[in-house]
């Protein structure tokens, strides 16, 4: 399933995803966009991702994602757009070799 666009947008969805495998996953955009989702999502690999932009945009989203390795070429605009997330993520772009 390579696309997750919109699947939870402006839904009341709110529930634990931490066992789903994302692994083949192409597309998030606004996957959770203004939902009130904010469950860990720590656990997910997300490095064939390549669109994630409005993926929280609007939502009450504000777990760590501090384990995520995303690719260079992500979109990722507007992905925290209006949403409390205020982690780091400086070290999520990882090149590999």
């Amino acid at each position: 399933f390579p696309s997750h666009d919109k699947m939870f947008r402006r839904s009341r969805f709110n529930q634990s995803l931490k066992k789903w495998n994302v692994g083949r996953v192409e597309t998030m955009e606004g996957m959770f966009e203004g939902s009130p989702f904010n469950k860990p999502l720590t656990a997910w690999k997300i490095d064939q991702v390549t669109n994630m932009s409005r993926m929280f945009a609007k939502s009450a989203f504000k777990q760590p994602l501090n384990h995520w390795e995303l690719a260079m070429e992500t979109n990722t605009k507007e992905m925290f757009s209006e949403c409390p997330f205020t982690k780091r993520v400086s070290n999520w772009w990882k090149v590999k070799p």
